[in-house]
Parts: structure tokens; C-alpha cells; sequence
């Protein structure tokens, strides 16, 4: 299992632990990235929900 991925428009690899945010969110919605899969990668919402994202979805995440 990966414990981490590269994003080639950002140049910049996200891993476990590192502190997120929704691309394009109005909120600016913060998280943390706690798990990556090989399907799936979850995140740790600071209003406190934990939601699993499918990986074609990973172009919605920029880190903080």
C-alpha cells in the first residue's frame, strides 16, 4: 500500500500527516491526509468528519 502520491501539475508529493485543503473550496475547508490507498485516500476533516475519496479525485487536494 502507498503511503504517498506525486501530483505533476504541482510538482509536490503528498504523504500521510500532511495538512490539506479542498482545492477550489470557498471555506477553505482544512484536513489532514490520513490514509493513501490504492483506491482510496481519506482525510481527517478539522470540523471533525473523516471522508474516503476515490484517487481520481486527488486533483482536488492542495496542500496547506
Amino acid at each position: 500500500m502507498s503511503t504517498k502520491w506525486y501530483d505533476n501539475d504541482t510538482d509536490t508529493f503528498f504523504e500521510e500527516g500532511n495538512r490539506v485543503t479542498w482545492f477550489g473550496d470557498e471555506n477553505e475547508t482544512e484536513g489532514e491526509l490520513k490514509m493513501i490507498g490504492e483506491k482510496l485516500f481519506g482525510i481527517q476533516w478539522d470540523d471533525g468528519i473523516y471522508i474516503e475519496y476515490p484517487n481520481d479525485h486527488q486533483d482536488a487536494i492542495k496542500k496547506i
